[in-house]
Protein backbone atom coordinates (compact mmCIF):
# COMPACT_ATOMS: atom_id res chain seq x y z
CA UNK A 1 0.00 0.00 0.00
CA UNK A 2 1.26 3.62 -0.56
CA UNK A 3 0.31 7.04 -2.66
CA UNK A 4 2.00 9.41 -4.00
CA UNK A 5 0.46 12.86 -3.57
CA UNK A 6 0.96 15.34 -6.37
CA UNK A 7 0.44 18.56 -5.57
CA UNK A 8 0.76 22.28 -7.92
CA UNK A 9 1.34 25.81 -6.28
CA UNK A 10 0.86 28.55 -7.92
CA UNK A 11 0.23 31.72 -5.48
CA UNK A 12 -1.20 29.79 -2.07
CA UNK A 13 2.17 29.07 -0.43
CA UNK A 14 1.21 29.39 3.04
CA UNK A 15 -1.68 26.88 2.05
CA UNK A 16 0.90 24.46 0.65
CA UNK A 17 2.91 24.13 3.50
CA UNK A 18 -0.11 22.91 5.77
CA UNK A 19 -1.03 20.72 3.07
CA UNK A 20 2.51 19.55 3.31
CA UNK A 21 2.60 19.07 6.90
CA UNK A 22 -0.32 17.62 7.28
CA UNK A 23 0.00 14.94 4.62
CA UNK A 24 3.29 13.87 5.69
CA UNK A 25 1.50 12.35 8.94
CA UNK A 26 -0.70 9.95 6.96
CA UNK A 27 0.87 6.60 7.12
CA UNK A 28 -0.43 5.91 3.07
CA UNK A 29 1.41 8.86 1.61
CA UNK A 30 4.95 7.53 1.38
CA UNK A 31 5.79 10.67 -1.23
CA UNK A 32 4.57 14.31 -1.28
CA UNK A 33 5.69 15.84 -4.77
CA UNK A 34 5.00 19.74 -4.91
CA UNK A 35 5.78 21.31 -7.98
CA UNK A 36 6.12 25.10 -7.93
CA UNK A 37 5.34 27.14 -11.35
CA UNK A 38 5.44 30.30 -8.63
CA UNK A 39 7.61 32.06 -6.66
CA UNK A 40 9.75 30.10 -4.91
CA UNK A 41 8.80 28.02 -1.90
CA UNK A 42 10.67 28.67 1.36
CA UNK A 43 10.22 26.29 4.60
CA UNK A 44 8.99 23.79 3.49
CA UNK A 45 9.92 20.77 5.55
CA UNK A 46 9.43 17.09 5.12
CA UNK A 47 10.72 13.70 4.81
CA UNK A 48 8.30 12.46 2.72
CA UNK A 49 8.96 15.69 0.08
CA UNK A 50 10.40 16.07 -2.96
CA UNK A 51 10.01 20.07 -4.21
CA UNK A 52 10.17 20.89 -8.15
CA UNK A 53 10.64 24.47 -8.86
CA UNK A 54 10.29 25.84 -12.37
CA UNK A 55 11.66 29.03 -13.79
CA UNK A 56 8.27 29.79 -14.99
CA UNK A 57 4.51 28.58 -15.04
CA UNK A 58 4.47 25.30 -16.47
CA UNK A 59 0.77 25.03 -16.13
CA UNK A 60 -1.40 21.86 -15.09
CA UNK A 61 0.22 18.92 -17.27
CA UNK A 62 3.25 18.92 -14.67
CA UNK A 63 0.78 16.93 -12.44
CA UNK A 64 1.06 13.78 -15.08
CA UNK A 65 5.04 14.03 -15.61
CA UNK A 66 5.36 14.22 -11.83
CA UNK A 67 2.89 10.87 -11.62
CA UNK A 68 4.99 9.24 -14.71
CA UNK A 69 8.22 9.19 -12.45
CA UNK A 70 6.01 8.52 -8.66
CA UNK A 71 7.31 5.01 -7.39
CA UNK A 72 3.92 3.90 -6.38
CA UNK A 73 1.11 3.01 -9.00
CA UNK A 74 -1.67 5.25 -6.92
CA UNK A 75 -1.13 8.42 -7.23
CA UNK A 76 -3.08 11.02 -5.36
CA UNK A 77 -3.81 14.43 -6.70
CA UNK A 78 -4.68 17.04 -5.01
CA UNK A 79 -5.08 21.11 -4.89
CA UNK A 80 -3.66 23.69 -3.00
CA UNK A 81 -6.71 24.85 -1.60
CA UNK A 82 -8.13 21.97 0.21
CA UNK A 83 -7.64 19.47 2.55
CA UNK A 84 -9.47 15.92 3.02
CA UNK A 85 -8.69 14.03 6.48
CA UNK A 86 -6.72 10.81 6.62
CA UNK A 87 -10.07 8.55 6.45
CA UNK A 88 -11.33 10.25 3.18
CA UNK A 89 -8.05 9.47 1.75
CA UNK A 90 -8.36 5.40 2.82
CA UNK A 91 -11.71 5.16 1.55
CA UNK A 92 -10.68 7.17 -1.99
CA UNK A 93 -7.32 4.44 -1.81
CA UNK A 94 -9.71 1.70 -1.00
CA UNK A 95 -12.22 2.05 -3.70
CA UNK A 96 -9.59 2.43 -6.50
CA UNK A 97 -7.77 -0.82 -5.28
CA UNK A 98 -10.90 -2.18 -6.61
CA UNK A 99 -11.05 -0.72 -10.13
CA UNK A 100 -7.66 0.58 -10.19
CA UNK A 101 -7.75 2.18 -13.53
CA UNK A 102 -10.97 4.48 -13.06
CA UNK A 103 -10.69 8.17 -10.98
CA UNK A 104 -11.80 8.13 -7.41
CA UNK A 105 -12.45 11.38 -6.14
CA UNK A 106 -14.47 13.92 -3.85
CA UNK A 107 -16.64 16.26 -6.67
CA UNK A 108 -17.71 15.06 -9.98
CA UNK A 109 -18.85 16.75 -12.98
CA UNK A 110 -21.17 15.50 -15.74
CA UNK A 111 -19.95 15.94 -19.11
CA UNK A 112 -21.11 14.73 -22.35
CA UNK A 113 -21.23 15.61 -26.51
CA UNK A 114 -23.26 19.22 -25.23
CA UNK A 115 -20.65 20.06 -23.10
CA UNK A 116 -19.27 20.13 -19.53
CA UNK A 117 -21.62 21.15 -16.57
CA UNK A 118 -19.85 22.89 -13.55
CA UNK A 119 -22.17 21.43 -11.22
CA UNK A 120 -21.21 19.50 -8.62
CA UNK A 121 -22.55 15.64 -8.59
CA UNK A 122 -21.64 12.25 -6.81
CA UNK A 123 -21.92 8.62 -8.05
CA UNK A 124 -20.92 7.55 -11.48
CA UNK A 125 -19.46 10.46 -12.60
CA UNK A 126 -17.88 11.65 -16.39
CA UNK A 127 -15.34 13.79 -14.68
CA UNK A 128 -13.13 13.84 -11.30
CA UNK A 129 -11.91 16.94 -10.53
CA UNK A 130 -8.12 16.68 -9.46
CA UNK A 131 -9.02 18.90 -6.27
CA UNK A 132 -8.47 15.87 -4.39
CA UNK A 133 -8.74 12.17 -6.65
CA UNK A 134 -6.39 8.85 -6.45
CA UNK A 135 -6.07 7.54 -9.91
CA UNK A 136 -3.16 5.00 -11.75
CA UNK A 137 0.26 6.45 -12.70
CA UNK A 138 -0.31 4.61 -15.80
CA UNK A 139 -3.40 6.23 -16.49
CA UNK A 140 -1.37 9.58 -15.89
CA UNK A 141 1.14 8.45 -18.83
CA UNK A 142 -1.62 7.82 -20.96
CA UNK A 143 -3.28 11.26 -20.33
CA UNK A 144 0.24 12.83 -21.16
CA UNK A 145 1.13 11.06 -24.14
CA UNK A 146 -2.57 12.66 -25.32
CA UNK A 147 -1.52 15.84 -24.99
CA UNK A 148 -0.13 17.36 -28.09
CA UNK A 149 -3.75 16.64 -28.93
CA UNK A 150 -5.01 19.69 -27.00
CA UNK A 151 -2.76 22.02 -28.19
CA UNK A 152 -4.20 23.83 -30.01
CA UNK A 153 -6.96 25.19 -27.31
CA UNK A 154 -5.68 28.09 -26.58
CA UNK A 155 -6.25 28.10 -22.52
CA UNK A 156 -5.14 29.96 -19.01
CA UNK A 157 -3.02 28.50 -18.10
CA UNK A 158 -1.45 25.70 -20.19
CA UNK A 159 -3.04 22.36 -19.10
CA UNK A 160 -6.41 23.96 -18.22
CA UNK A 161 -8.91 21.04 -18.78
CA UNK A 162 -6.53 18.05 -17.33
CA UNK A 163 -8.77 16.43 -15.02
CA UNK A 164 -10.94 16.37 -17.62
CA UNK A 165 -8.57 14.51 -20.19
CA UNK A 166 -7.86 12.30 -17.08
CA UNK A 167 -11.05 11.00 -16.54
CA UNK A 168 -11.71 10.23 -20.16
CA UNK A 169 -8.82 8.39 -20.51
CA UNK A 170 -9.36 6.62 -17.16
CA UNK A 171 -12.83 5.52 -18.35
CA UNK A 172 -11.63 4.44 -21.29
CA UNK A 173 -9.10 1.76 -20.08
CA UNK A 174 -11.50 1.08 -17.36
CA UNK A 175 -14.82 0.62 -19.66
CA UNK A 176 -16.43 2.12 -16.82
CA UNK A 177 -17.18 5.72 -15.14
CA UNK A 178 -15.63 7.14 -12.97
CA UNK A 179 -16.82 7.78 -8.72
CA UNK A 180 -17.05 10.79 -7.02
CA UNK A 181 -17.92 10.07 -3.09
CA UNK A 182 -19.36 12.91 -0.78
CA UNK A 183 -16.82 12.37 1.33
CA UNK A 184 -15.53 15.41 4.01
CA UNK A 185 -12.48 17.82 2.96
CA UNK A 186 -11.57 21.14 4.25
CA UNK A 187 -11.91 24.40 2.07
CA UNK A 188 -8.98 26.45 2.81
CA UNK A 189 -9.49 29.95 1.65
CA UNK A 190 -7.76 32.05 -0.20
CA UNK A 191 -6.11 35.22 1.10
CA UNK A 192 -6.93 38.04 -0.65
CA UNK A 193 -7.94 38.16 -4.20
CA UNK A 194 -8.79 34.21 -5.49
CA UNK A 195 -6.24 33.03 -7.45
CA UNK A 196 -8.82 30.32 -8.66
CA UNK A 197 -8.82 29.60 -12.77
CA UNK A 198 -12.42 29.66 -13.32
CA UNK A 199 -12.42 33.19 -11.47
CA UNK A 200 -9.23 34.84 -12.76
CA UNK A 201 -10.59 33.46 -16.17
CA UNK A 202 -14.06 34.26 -18.06
CA UNK A 203 -13.62 31.73 -20.58
CA UNK A 204 -12.64 28.90 -18.35
CA UNK A 205 -15.98 27.14 -18.61
CA UNK A 206 -16.23 27.45 -22.15
CA UNK A 207 -12.89 25.86 -22.37
CA UNK A 208 -13.87 22.73 -20.46
CA UNK A 209 -16.56 22.61 -22.93
CA UNK A 210 -14.02 22.28 -25.97
CA UNK A 211 -11.98 19.89 -23.93
CA UNK A 212 -14.82 17.04 -23.27
CA UNK A 213 -16.04 17.86 -26.91
CA UNK A 214 -12.12 17.20 -28.08
CA UNK A 215 -11.40 13.80 -25.57
CA UNK A 216 -14.79 12.47 -26.99
CA UNK A 217 -13.30 12.39 -30.45
CA UNK A 218 -9.56 11.78 -29.69
CA UNK A 219 -10.08 9.64 -26.29
CA UNK A 220 -12.94 7.54 -26.51
CA UNK A 221 -13.75 7.19 -30.63
CA UNK A 222 -9.81 6.97 -31.12
CA UNK A 223 -8.77 5.33 -28.19
CA UNK A 224 -5.50 5.39 -25.91
CA UNK A 225 -2.25 4.00 -27.01
CA UNK A 226 -2.78 0.67 -25.37
CA UNK A 227 -5.24 -1.20 -24.21
CA UNK A 228 -5.95 -1.69 -20.03
CA UNK A 229 -4.78 -5.34 -20.35
CA UNK A 230 -1.20 -4.04 -21.24
CA UNK A 231 -0.58 -1.89 -18.26
CA UNK A 232 0.82 -3.66 -16.34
Amino acid sequence: MGLTAILLNWKRPDNVRRIVQEYERYAAITRIVVFNNGARLDGLRSSKLVLVEASSNMGLYPRFAMAGLAQTEAIFHTDDDLLVPEGTLLTLYDHWTRAPFTCQGVQGRRADERGYNGENVWGEVEVVLTRALVSHRITNLRALELTPRFADLACVPMGNGEDILLSFVASSLSGRKNMAHKLPFQELPDKGRSVAISVCWPDHYKHRSAVVRRCLRVVHNGGTARSPASAH
